[in-house]
């Protein structure tokens, strides 16, 4: 069985349907420092711009991030992409 607390994790900021919001945060983030990429995504004909960072190898490590980002992105929420 896989193991689910372990894998690339990232936290997901936002999703938006214009890429120029989600290069407007990228920005933003950025110069807080941080490592934001934008993931295209497809969804019911439309294409979305999500925005994650990567935080580490443990999903407990991924909540520890999440929770410290919570005030400024309180729908933020921990993915894991292999």
């Amino acid at each position: 069985y896989p193991d689910f607390q372990k894998g690339k994790f990232y936290i997901q900021l936002g999703s938006f349907h214009y890429k120029k919001n989600s290069l407007k945060l990228k920005k933003r983030l950025m110069a807080r420092g941080m490592s934001p990429v934008i993931v295209p995504f497809r969804h019911g004909g439309h294409l979305f711009y999500r925005l994650q960072i990567s935080v580490g190898g443990t999903l407990k490590s991924a909540e520890k991030s999440r929770k410290k980002l919570a005030a400024d992105f309180p729908g933020a929420f921990v993915i894991r992409r292999d």
